[in-house]
């Protein structure tokens, strides 16, 4: 299949040559949330074609976005990353992220089958945290198996996949209580979480 593009010199044009084809920022979104291999991106993914995301994958690569990576001990595997050049595009997704939160309507929208991962909504409302507003903390979550880890420094809330080994706090609970927990109705006994929840809940 031939490259599409606009033809165009303009960086609009050729970022979107590069990832406006279908699912492509969904891949950045997940590696942004940490390195993948290419079995749990497809799980992230569903409805895309192992075809298709090996198509993804390589342009990206090619385009120095994406690069091949081994996963530490224990898992010792290949997986994919994201370059300096990917990790770039954090503030634009963040911002995307941010801009698209408006059109959620999370009770209707799981009634309707539609997949929702507590990871998302935590990177989602750390992109628009204050920075710095908590200082150096690390809180482990376990949302209905989905672990994830929200760091706090100096430059704001990240999230990553995964779990720390010395988290300052921990948080596993069901989704339902933590949606509500990051709209401010309740909050978890770990003092360090519950400031985590606040600062996501724009408190």
């Amino acid at each position: 299949m031939a490259h599409r593009t606009y033809g165009q010199i303009c960086g609009v044009a050729q970022a979107l040559d590069l990832l406006g084809e279908r699912w492509t920022l969904l891949v950045i979104r997940e590696l942004l949330l940490g390195p993948k291999r290419f079995g749990a991106l497809k799980d992230a993914l569903p409805g895309i074609s192992t075809n298709l995301l090996s198509a993804r994958m390589k342009a990206l690569t090619e385009a120095g976005i994406v690069e091949h990576v081994q996963l530490p001990a224990p898992a010792s595997v290949s997986a994919y990353a994201l370059t300096e050049r990917g990790e770039a595009l954090r503030p634009t997704m963040d911002a995307l992220a941010v801009w698209g939160f408006d059109l959620v309507e999370p009770e209707e929208q799981v009634a309707e089958g539609w997949m929702s991962r507590p990871s998302w909504l935590a990177s989602t409302l750390a992109a628009s945290a204050s920075p710095g507003s908590l200082g150096d903390r690390v809180v482990n979550f376990d949302i209905e198996g989905d672990r994830f880890v929200v760091r706090s420094d100096a430059d704001g809330l990240r999230v990553r996949h995964g779990a720390a080994e010395d988290p300052d706090g921990e948080l596993s609970t069901d989704m339902r209580s933590f949606f509500e927990m990051t709209q401010g109705d309740g909050s978890p006994e770990d003092p360090v979480a519950a400031e985590v929840l606040e600062a996501l809940a724009g408190r």
